[in-house]
C-alpha cells in the first residue's frame, strides 16, 4: 500500500531521485509538471481507454467519466509498478459513452479527494473528413520551451487523434550507459518522458495510437537480436491505452506491436519495424509472419476507401545511407511493394525517424499508381539542415523538404469515400505552418 509519506512527496523529488540512481544527474530537470499523466488511447463511439501515471495503486483510485446527466465509472485494465520505482501505471476503460457529449474525467483516492480533472470525447469513426496529427522523435531532454509549444499547438488544431509513430521515447538514451536499455531502464525513461511532456500533462485529451522505432524498442538501430525485446514489448503494452475490444472491429493486434485501426473508411496499420527485422542486407525488414499478415489487412473483405501505412523509419529511402526500408532491404522492399500495390484499396504511407520534414511523390511508372510517402520528425527533438544531404543525394522523388526545424504534421482529410482517396499534408512548428500541399491518390 502506498503510504501518506508517500502522497508528499513531490515529482520533482521523484525525478532527481530517479536520475541520481541512472548516473544521469548532471541532465537538467523540467519543472513544469504536475502529479499525474494521463494519455488517452484507442477510442470508439463508446467507449475510451486511457493510461496514468501515478504513485497511486489502482485500489487506491476511483475514475468516473462526468458528462450529460450520467456518471460513468472506469474499469481498471491493467496496473504495472515495479519495486524501486514510486510511480508506476495503469490502463482504465470508460464504456456507454455517447457521441457529441463532453466528458470530464475525474480521478480521485481512497479518501475521494479530486487528483486531477481532464476533458475529453468519445471518437466518430464514421467521419469522412477527420484531422489526424503525427509526430515522432519526442526527445524529453532537448529543449522545453519547444516541446510545450508544439504540443500546445497540435492541441489548439484539434485533432480527431494523434499518431506516435516511433522515438516517443528515448529509452537507450541517458541511462547512465552506451549500448541497448535494460528492462529497468527502459520502465525508467518511459516514466521520465510520461512526468515530463506537456502531452499528458494537457487538460484537452485526444485519442492517441502509437508505434515504436529503435529508440522506444530500446536499441539504436536495432533489430530482432535484442535481447530484451520481450520486455520491451511489455513495457510498450503498459504505458499504451490500446487493448483490443471485445465485439468491436475498430482495432486488432497483429505481430509484435504492429496493429489495424479501422476508422473513417480507412485502415491505418501500425507496422512493427525491430522486432522481427534482419540486420542490413538480410533477408526481412517486418518478418514473413507480420508481412502476411499485413497483406491480410489490405486484403480485408471488408470495403475501404483507403490504407495508411505507418512506421518509424522511412520506406522509400533508398537515396540515402540513413535506416529505411528500401535502403536496408531493398530486395524485400521491392517484394512487398509490388504486393502492396496490387491489394485491393490504395495506400499511402507514413514514416518518421529522420529529423526532418519530407514529402515525397511515388509514381505511377513504379508500382503501378501514383501515391505519396509523408516523412515528419522530429516534434522537439535535435533536428539537422536537409539542404546539405539532398545536394549530396539529391531525392528523385522529392516533393518538398524541410530541414533543421523541429515540425509536426496534420493531415486534412477531405470527403473520404467520395471520389480519389485526398488529403491536405501540412507540417507545423509552434503554431506555423511551415508547408502545405493537397494531394490525391487514384488507382
Amino acid at each position: 500500500m502506498i503510504t501518506v509519506k508517500l502522497y508528499a512527496v513531490t515529482l520533482a523529488a521523484l525525478l532527481s531521485l530517479l536520475s541520481s540512481l541512472s548516473g544521469c544527474s548532471h541532465e537538467r530537470s523540467f519543472s513544469k509538471v504536475s502529479s499525474l499523466a494521463v494519455l488517452q488511447g484507442l477510442t470508439t463511439p463508446t467507449t475510451a481507454q486511457f493510461s496514468l501515471v501515478s504513485p497511486h495503486r489502482p485500489e487506491g483510485l476511483n475514475l468516473t467519466a462526468e458528462g450529460g446527466k450520467s456518471s460513468i465509472s472506469l474499469t481498471h485494465i491493467s496496473g504495472r509498478y515495479l519495486e524501486n520505482f514510486s510511480m508506476g501505471v495503469s490502463l482504465w476503460k470508460a464504456t456507454g459513452l455517447q457521441l457529441g457529449t463532453k466528458y470530464t474525467l475525474v480521478i480521485r483516492n481512497a479518501q475521494s479527494r479530486v487528483l486531477d480533472r481532464r476533458f475529453f470525447w468519445a471518437l466518430d469513426t464514421s467521419s469522412t473528413s477527420p484531422t489526424i496529427a503525427v509526430a515522432s522523435c519526442m526527445s524529453d531532454r532537448y529543449d522545453d520551451d519547444i516541446q510545450e509549444k508544439n504540443w500546445k499547438s497540435v492541441i489548439q488544431n484539434r485533432p480527431d487523434m494523434i499518431f506516435l509513430i516511433g522515438d516517443n521515447v528515448y529509452a537507450d538514451k541517458h541511462i547512465g550507459l552506451k549500448g541497448s536499455a535494460r528492462p529497468k531502464d527502459l520502465w525508467k525513461r518511459y516514466l521520465d518522458v510520461r512526468t515530463t511532456l506537456y502531452l499528458f500533462k494537457s487538460k484537452r485529451l485526444i485519442p492517441t495510437l502509437a508505434v515504436w522505432d529503435d529508440h522506444d524498442y530500446g536499441v539504436n538501430n536495432g533489430g530482432k537480436h535484442y535481447k530484451y525485446k520481450k520486455e520491451a514489448k511489455e513495457v510498450f503494452e503498459a504505458f499504451y491505452p490500446q487493448r483490443p475490444i471485445s465485439g468491436a472491429p475498430h482495432f486488432r493486434r497483429g505481430p509484435g506491436v504492429s496493429s489495424v485501426f479501422r476508422a473513417f473508411n480507412m485502415q491505418w496499420i501500425f507496422l512493427d519495424n525491430r522486432t522481427f527485422r534482419d540486420k542490413k542486407g538480410g533477408e526481412r525488414h517486418w518478418g514473413l509472419q507480420q508481412e502476411r499478415w499485413l497483406m491480410e489487412q489490405l486484403n480485408s473483405k471488408q470495403k475501404f476507401h483507403g490504407n495508411a501505412i505507418i512506421q518509424g523509419d522511412q520506406f522509400f529511402g533508398g537515396y540515402h545511407t540513413y535506416e529505411s526500408f528500401e535502403g536496408y532491404h531493398q530486395k524485400n522492399f521491392t517484394q512487398m511493394m509490388k504486393k502492396i500495390f496490387k491489394s485491393k484499396f490504395p495506400s499511402f504511407f507514413l514514416s518518421g525517424d529522420r529529423h526532418l520534414f519530407e514529402l515525397m511523390e511515388i509514381p505511377k511508372e513504379e508500382f503501378g499508381y501514383k501515391t505519396y510517402e509523408v516523412t515528419t520528425s522530429g516534434i522537439h527533438a535535435k533536428v539537422y539542415p536537409g539542404d546539405w544531404e539532398w545536394d549530396k543525394r539529391p531525392n528523385p522523388r522529392q516533393i518538398k523538404g524541410i530541414g533543421e526545424v523541429n515540425n509536426y504534421a496534420l493531415l486534412r482529410f477531405h470527403a473520404i469515400g467520395s471520389g480519389p482517396l485526398s488529403f491536405t499534408v501540412q507540417s507545423h512548428n509552434q503554431g506555423s505552418i511551415l508547408y502545405e500541399k493537397k494531394l490525391k491518390i487514384m488507382r
